[in-house]
């Protein structure tokens, strides 16, 4: 196969090949691809507009949880589980950046070497210390994954902390992952991701069964309060007419080491999937998903429109603002009614362009 190597001045040719390369699933073109997105490199904006219209059939499953839960363990687990099934998955591990580089510190981790198997993908991603980027980052990438045909995608979290809660933004099914003896159910409850994990997890029950034991009790008993209110059983509810209406998270004890539960938790996420898509929240999450995404990409659009027109005007609100002589939201303001008052005039003069430095509102 010849090398696919990525210009940045790309033909409608060279897009096409592109294109045909991430679809067959050629793992060079995918990681060099990966890279771009994360660079925030535009070039790549045409390939995600031809995945974006392919994708739409990938389940995504996001681990979180504080380090020593053994989720680089389990995730490979999860990942054998389908491939060995037939179905092509990718892992996106978010690992701490270098705060030189901006690079996944850990890399394409020694942990992870046997995941070079038949349908297993394998990438790590720089958390970049950016909750924001890198969502915007993940989501593309995603996408491009589920274009190419990656029918399930995993992403295991830093998981330290508050940031863990924006996995539910990317994932289908959310799973919190802890262990006996580390105490961070206080901290799960703390940072919420208690509160919108779809399931919660204690791993390494082999090595301490009766910590496994008192740590589920405890999620359990923490996670009791909807179920008095509201009469909610673990997992799928249903009204009286057998319609299915609510998914309340379930609390199991695994060994991803040992293989002891796992295959009960991939009929878990599975019986979890089956509920989103039953009662059509898969689909609409889908569609709020992609509408987020819409709505990032025409604020960055926009800023980028008005750099480009009006960099003297920027330059000099931005200089107004790092003296403290203009309020970094009223700056905003002005300078987003000085972009309108721009496209107007230009709308009035028949489209001829005319920089403009005035701010005054």
């Amino acid at each position: 196969m010849k090398d696919a190597r990525i210009t940045q001045a790309s033909g409608p040719e060279d897009q096409a090949d592109l294109a045909a390369r991430v679809s067959a699933r050629h793992v060079r073109t995918i990681s060099r691809c990966i890279s771009r997105i994360e660079n925030g490199d535009p070039s790549v904006q045409p390939l995600l507009n031809a995945m974006s219209t392919r994708s739409g059939n990938a389940f995504v499953v996001g681990i979180t949880g504080v380090p020593g839960s053994g989720k680089s363990t389990l995730v490979p687990a999860l990942a054998r589980a389908w491939a060995s099934k037939g179905v092509p998955v990718a892992i996106l591990a978010v690992d701490p950046s270098s705060p030189l580089t901006g690079g996944a510190i850990l890399g394409d981790r020694i942990r992870d070497t046997a995941l070079g198997e038949t349908n297993i993908f394998f990438r790590s991603l720089g958390s970049r210390g950016s909750k924001g980027g890198l969502a915007r980052a993940l989501f593309d990438v995603i996408e491009m994954l589920d274009g190419a045909g990656y029918g399930l995608i995993l992403i295991e979290t830093v998981g330290t902390g508050q940031s863990e809660t924006s996995i539910t933004k990317l994932a289908h099914t959310t799973l919190l992952l802890t262990a006996p003896g580390l105490g961070d159910e206080v901290q799960a409850m703390k940072s919420g991701i208690l509160e919108v994990a779809d399931m919660v997890i204690v791993n390494k029950a082999d090595a301490d069964q009766t910590g496994a034991a008192a740590t589920a009790l405890t999620l359990r008993q923490s996670l009791a309060e909807a179920t008095r209110a509201h009469g909610l059983k673990e997992g799928i509810n249903t009204d009286p007419d057998g319609v299915q209406t609510a998914w309340h998270p379930p609390v199991r004890k695994i060994s991803a080491l040992s293989g002891e539960g796992v295959r009960e938790l991939v009929d878990l996420i599975n019986q979890h999937r089956g509920f989103l898509e039953n009662s059509r929240k898969l689909l609409v999450w889908r569609g709020q998903s992609r509408i987020e995404r819409f709505d990032e990409g025409m604020r960055d659009a926009l800023f980028r429109v008005f750099a480009e027109r009006n960099g003297d005007m920027l330059d000099t609100i931005r200089r107004a603002v790092a003296e403290g002589s203009l309020s970094p939201l009223r700056a905003a303001e002005e300078a987003a009614r000085a972009g309108i008052r721009e496209q107007n005039s230009e709308v009035s003069t028949g489209g001829r362009h005319e920089t403009q430095n005035d701010t005054r509102t």
